[in-house]
């Protein structure tokens, strides 16, 4: 992949992550509950949210770990 390609994606990748960072964590990010095929019993949904909306704590974090992930493998060129 070319470096230009490479440098605007991750501008892209970095722009995304400041984004996240505003996400208040105490607000009810997890939608109406008819988004979710099992409401608020839904398994995916009580990963990374509770019971009312607001987000984990790990939630985040892991959504930055993904990022880096991401990045890692995109600049190594597997």
């Amino acid at each position: 992949m070319p470096i230009g390609v490479k440098c605007l994606f991750t501008a892209a990748v970095v722009l995304v992550g400041i984004l996240i960072y505003f996400i208040d964590p105490d607000a009810d990010n997890a939608g109406p509950d008819w988004l979710w095929s099992g409401g608020k019993k839904d398994p995916f949904r009580n990963l990374i949210c509770r019971e009312d909306g607001t987000l984990r704590k790990q939630t985040k974090l892991s959504i930055y770990l993904w990022f880096e992930l991401v990045l890692i493998i995109m600049w190594l060129d597997f």
